[in-house]
């Protein structure tokens, strides 16, 4: 097997890795939505966050039959890179696998990076695979999934509203694409209270937020053609954000949404603003785009808080993806 780097602008390349994903995802994950060729193009071009992705791709006799990416981040955790393996499911269990492993650790290492990361779905090939090279399971993350069309809107409004009124103190700020410049640094501080989460055992610094970063995120979702929704809330005595809840709309998938982000700042806890945020959100969907279908979300298996409040709202468990380190 042949491994070399995909650069962006090689459209052939990145439509031969979405499909071997599709294949994989199909056999191993057929819940999971598969990245579009845009999607890892974008990644490798300029990434979420400014951080292109390094992607590996293998191939025999002309055919890409392995996909490996490095992410590193130049904004925190400078030491740590998250790999990615994936085999098309013909070609499995004849060396491709660690032949394409050595290969992204051999690049994480070219770029200083000594703390690894990887993550592989509950009963999948890439749990074993991981195990045996060495990593060692720190954090369990979850995805769930809404069915919009089985919901009662009733109880949607309900929960809102029951929400509201222990939030009464606050305001709700609805933000379609880009924030406005003059609420860029206020978001980033709320951003940054992501680091309140659980970990675990996951050996992670604090994520670093800033008005470049957060500008550079909207970029990214505008560049694969997603439509941005920021829901945030407003302390009416004070004027300042101290909460918010994002999602995105897929252009490529109009009826798939996916709820990202949900965060609190430490001192505005306790006035149900989860539940008023994301309840408030799935309400201004029902309005804003009523052609989707479905929600998907991913949070820590130990955040209980985000759980009972995905609960409440009609998630689904769809998934666990279980995170190693080495």
């Amino acid at each position: 097997m042949e491994i070399a780097l995909a650069e962006p602008g090689d459209h052939e390349t990145f439509a031969a890795v979405s499909h071997l994903l599709a294949e994989a995802a199909f056999v191993d994950t057929p819940w999971v939505f598969p990245a579009t060729p845009g999607d890892l193009e974008a990644a490798a071009g300029h990434g979420i966050d400014g951080d292109p992705e390094h992607v590996l791709v293998g191939r025999e006799h002309g055919t890409v039959v392995a996909h490996g990416k490095v992410a590193a981040s130049r904004w925190d955790n400078l030491d740590a890179a998250w790999l990615g393996v994936t085999v098309h499911p013909t070609c499995r269990r004849q060396g491709r696998g660690g032949q394409m492993a050595d290969a992204v650790v051999d690049l994480a290492g070219s770029l200083g990076r000594t703390n690894l990361g990887v993550a592989a779905w509950s009963g999948s090939p890439g749990v074993g695979f991981a195990q045996r090279r060495g990593f060692r399971q720190v954090f369990t993350r979850v995805q769930r999934r809404q069915h919009l069309p089985d919901l009662e809107p009733r109880q949607i409004t309900k929960l809102h509203t029951g929400a509201g009124r222990i939030a009464r103190g606050y305001d709700l700020v609805r933000i379609t694409g880009r924030t406005p410049p003059e609420l860029l640094d206020e978001l980033a501080a709320v951003s940054a209270s992501v680091n309140d989460g659980p970990l675990d055992d996951l050996e992670r610094e604090d994520e670093r937020f800033d008005a470049g970063r957060i500008r550079l995120l909207e970029d990214h979702w505008a560049a694969t053609g997603r439509t941005l929704y920021r829901l945030l809330a407003r302390h009416r005595a004070s004027s300042e954000l101290v909460a918010h809840t994002t999602l995105v709309v897929d252009r490529d998938r109009p009826s798939t949404a996916t709820q990202k982000e949900t965060t609190v700042l430490a001192g505005h806890r306790g006035h149900r603003l989860g539940l008023w945020l994301k309840s408030g959100m799935l309400l201004w969907l029902r309005d804003a785009e009523p052609q989707v279908t479905t929600v998907d979300t991913v949070s820590a298996e130990s955040n209980h808080f985000m759980t009972a409040v995905n609960d409440m709202l009609g998630y689904r468990v769809m998934g666990r993806e279980l995170v190693f380190q080495r």
